[in-house]
């Protein structure tokens, strides 16, 4: 037996953690080399290993490494910090965590706008970049219950934690967004917003900035090494004086042309990392559009808004287009005014999951059965903020919606309002909780249900709810696989001869079985146990947060 016991390299900012001697852009680049050698050894005691087996009966422990993290939390950008990222990134290490990474660039950075601009478009595209680097020799394990995966599903940046304060530069917020439209290495990516994004336009550059209606579409180009780049101009796309161009000694994909009369010299570009810019028009190489499906972009993406501000999510959708053809979980834990679930699904077509934090109700949307199906997602017709109205919802059969919601938690308490818009009007109490524990009922799909409720209340309530726990629901258990072939090695065993089994309509089970597939299947959903619904009634204990299928709403 061969224990594999999880290890990882791990850079934080704490001040009872880090050597005080040392600066903390040194304690990240010693940490990266540390993650290296330790890479460099684990690989010559894989070689080792591969020649001497476990004999039967022996236990030995194998030390895995999984890929370092690294907590950035109160860390200001500098231009070493960058410079140190920048070369782990180079390096291939890959990171399982990059979390708390706050936009807030050191002081003596901020003053100087073409170093603020340079070092920060090189965190960016080095964070989000363009260009996939798979490991040559890969030695992660996805977690320690994982046996080494294809190196092909494994971006560079497991997860990401950005926080981006309403104070935050307008190049800063700018950068980011320009980036993750192409991002290559990072899988998961959680955007904590305290800001107001007010776009509506199916040309956002062009509102955004203020600038007229192009005489042609928008276009994706290369730019050319050596490019000269105009990084700031006034309201006139006039380049402003004392300001000098950005050149690079190699040349920038995915660069979007907007705004473009096709005849002026110069022309309106976004470049991921730095934003809005202008380049020479010959200095584009124009590509043709493309549906090259085997690249792959942010899989999972959560975004949050302060709880304790009015922020407006009107510009929410433009965003979710940007990046929503790869992603197939997404999280949005705040207020949806123009934004709703039809409109997301219509933006990322290989979503699956779908998780929805409001005033009232935080809610997760189960599409995989539709995409396993290669079947239509069915328009949803959803009322987060009237919980009479979502219940029915829910309880009605012929409503998609009851079978799509998996896990929902309401809140049936005044003092729970949030992003200052109010919270629950206690007078609609008695109707509310009639109409779920009506809804619960009729319902056999949802898995998991979570009420709060004042403290005074608790007690009188929650035998109304108690009963419909550990309920089966109209979902089966993952029938284990052992089960499965034990029942098909049964079935192959009464084969009388080899031709019988040879001539069957349809084998199943490597010894061969006559056994139609879609039999098979009926026969082994029909032997997997349901899933009992868990109810949960709390009035204490509150925990915000996404909620998401292996992170149970508590």
């Amino acid at each position: 037996m061969d224990i594999q016991v999880p290890v990882r390299v791990y850079f934080t900012t704490d001040e009872d953690m880090v050597d005080p001697a040392k600066q903390l852009d040194s304690s990240l680049e010693a940490v990266g080399r540390a993650q290296q050698i330790i890479e460099g050894g684990w690989r010559l005691h894989r070689l080792r290993s591969r020649r001497a087996s476990v004999p039967a009966g022996a236990i030995r422990c194998t030390l895995v490494l999984e890929p370092m993290v690294a907590d950035f939390t109160e860390f200001e950008i500098s231009a070493t910090m960058v410079a140190v990222m920048h070369t782990l990134v180079q390096n291939n290490v890959a990171f399982g965590r990059i979390q708390a990474l706050d936009l807030d660039l050191h002081s003596e950075l901020a003053a100087n706008g073409r170093a603020a601009k340079m070092v920060l478009g090189e965190l960016v595209r080095c964070l989000f970049d363009s260009t996939r680097r798979d490991q040559v020799d890969p030695i992660h394990f996805g977690t320690s219950s994982q046996a080494v995966n294809e190196p092909s599903e494994l971006h560079q940046v497991r997860t990401m934690s950005l926080y981006c304060e309403s104070t935050v530069e307008a190049l800063v917020f700018e950068a980011v967004c320009s980036a993750l439209a192409v991002c290559q290495t990072t899988t998961k990516l959680h955007l904590r917003l305290n800001m107001d994004p007010r776009s509506t336009s199916d040309h956002p550059e062009e509102l955004l900035f203020g600038s007229p209606r192009g005489k042609l579409v928008e276009r994706d180009a290369t730019l050319k090494r050596g490019s000269r780049i105009r990084w700031q101009s006034d309201i006139r796309t006039q380049p402003r004086n004392g300001y000098r161009d950005l050149i690079f000694s190699s040349a920038l994909p995915f660069v979007r042309t907007f705004s473009d009369d096709g005849e002026s010299l110069w022309v309106n570009v976004l470049i991921p990392g730095y934003g809005r810019c202008q380049v020479q028009r010959d200095a584009l190489e124009f590509e043709a559009p493309s549906s090259n499906s085997s690249l792959r972009g942010l899989k999972s993406l959560s975004i949050e808004f302060y709880a304790d501000t009015t922020p407006d999510s009107t510009g929410l959708l433009i965003f979710v287009n940007a990046v929503g053809r790869y992603l197939t979980t997404l999280s949005l834990e705040g207020p949806r005014t123009v934004l709703n679930e039809n409109d997301i699904i219509g933006a990322c077509p290989n979503l699956e999951e779908l998780t929805l934090c409001g005033r009232l109700a935080d809610v997760h949307l189960d599409f995989k059965r539709y995409r396993a199906n290669a079947e239509p997602i069915p328009s949803l017709d959803c009322h987060w903020d009237n919980l009479q109205a979502l219940s029915k919802d829910l309880g009605a059969s012929p409503n998609p919606l009851m079978i799509v919601v998996s896990r929902l938690r309401v809140r049936l308490d005044d003092q729970l309002g949030r992003w200052n818009s109010g919270g629950y009007n206690p007078d609609t109490f008695e109707q509310d909780v009639s109409a779920l524990v009506t809804m619960l009922a009729r319902n056999r799909y949802l898995e998991y249900f979570e009420v709060f409720v004042p403290p005074v209340q608790h007690d009188e309530y929650i035998d109304r709810f108690r009963k419909h726990h550990l309920k089966p629901i109209h979902k089966p258990r993952k029938l284990p696989l052992e089960t499965k072939i034990a029942f098909l090695s049964a079935m192959a065993a009464q084969a009388t001869t080899a031709k019988k089994a040879r001539f069957s309509s349809l084998q199943l089970g490597a010894g061969g079985c006559d056994l139609k597939q879609d039999i098979g299947s009926r026969i082994f959903s029909l032997a997997a146990r349901p899933v009992l619904r868990q109810v949960y009634f709390r009035s204490e204990g509150i925990r915000w947060g996404i909620m998401s299928a292996r992170n149970a709403m508590i």
